[in-house]
Formats: structure tokens, C-alpha cells, sequence
């Protein structure tokens, strides 16, 4: 897992000043639907005179993009029982490589309307027979690969090595 600059603990406050940049806030939140900490904080400033002067609520960031925040808080939820125990089994092995969901979210601030992503799934040894599942299709791949999959802003690539009810029960491995 890695961190974000200025987020010691691997959190990411999820904030948003300008119109321009609703579609980064859905796609950072969704990044953040995998994080140990899932917030969002922060405040607008739409008053260059008076801070903090704009509502900074998930539902304040446009109608169109209301569905896909209620998505990813809906997903958090449902794989709330999985996070922890990865994230319990990262804190006493300190293998902050270790991971089941490879995301390929953001990278780079300048793909904005994304549409396609690249997303490199590791090989989990050399013995690992289990396959990466494209959440959204339930396509399979093997380790080892890079892929390009569709990235539409309401679908983060998301993978899982293994079976979905492993996932969603938390079974780690």
C-alpha cells in the first residue's frame, strides 16, 4: 500500500475548491474506499473574503456525481470485514506489499475523463493458481500481466485475487 505525501497514516483528505475538480473528488474518493481511513474533510472557500464558506458534503459535489459517492460508500461497507483483517494482517507482518485488490486509481492528475486504465496484477508467487477478477465484469486474468481495462468514472479498476465471497466474508488468504 502506499502513501500519500503529508498522510502519515495513509489517509486522504478528500477536499475539493472548484467546480473543476468533481470528477478528482469521485475518483479520490474511490481511491479512498480502499484506504485504512476512508474521510472527507476539509473546506471550500468560495468567498475569496470569507473562508469556509461552501457546503462540503459528499452530496454537495453535483447531482451527477451523487450515485457513484453513495457506490463507493456503499462498496467501504461491503468490504469493511476484508479491509480490516488485510489491514490487521499488514500491521503485524509489516508487509505493506501484501494485497488482494490491486486498484489502479489515480497516478497521474493530469487524466482527467479517463476512460481505459493500465493496471499491473502481481504475481503472488510462484506456486499462485488463484486469478485477478475484474470486479465489474468478473474477467479473470492471471498474475503477471498488465491489462487495460474500461475506467469510467463510475467504475475504478478494481480487481480481487480469489473468490468474491472469500472477499466479502474477509478472508484474507
Amino acid at each position: 500500500m502506499g502513501r500519500v505525501p503529508g498522510c502519515p497514516d495513509g489517509a486522504v483528505e478528500l477536499q475539493h475548491r472548484h467546480a473543476e475538480y468533481r470528477e478528482l473528488y469521485v475518483r479520490w474518493l474511490q481511491w479512498a474506499t480502499l484506504l485504512p481511513f476512508m474521510r472527507t474533510l476539509g473546506s471550500r472557500k468560495c468567498n475569496v473574503q470569507n473562508a469556509h464558506t461552501c457546503n462540503n458534503e459528499w452530496w454537495s459535489y453535483g447531482e451527477e456525481n451523487t450515485p457513484m459517492i453513495v457506490s463507493y460508500i456503499q462498496l467501504r461497507y461491503q468490504l469493511k470485514v476484508y479491509l480490516q483483517a488485510l489491514f490487521e494482517q499488514i500491521h503485524h507482518t509489516y508487509d505493506a506489499a501484501v494485497t488482494c485488490l490491486a486498484c489502479g486509481c489515480l497516478s497521474s492528475g493530469d487524466d482527467t475523463q479517463c476512460t481505459e486504465w493500465e493496471v499491473y496484477l502481481p504475481q503472488k508467487g510462484q506456486s499462485e493458481t488463484k486469478p485477478w477478477t475484474y470486479r465489474w465484469t468478473n474477467e479473470t486474468y492471471a498474475g503477471g500481466l498488465t491489462v487495460t481495462v474500461p475506467a469510467p468514472i463510475e467504475h475504478v479498476p478494481l480487481f480481487y485475487l480469489g473468490k468474491r465471497e472469500d472477499i466479502m466474508s474477509g478472508c484474507v488468504f
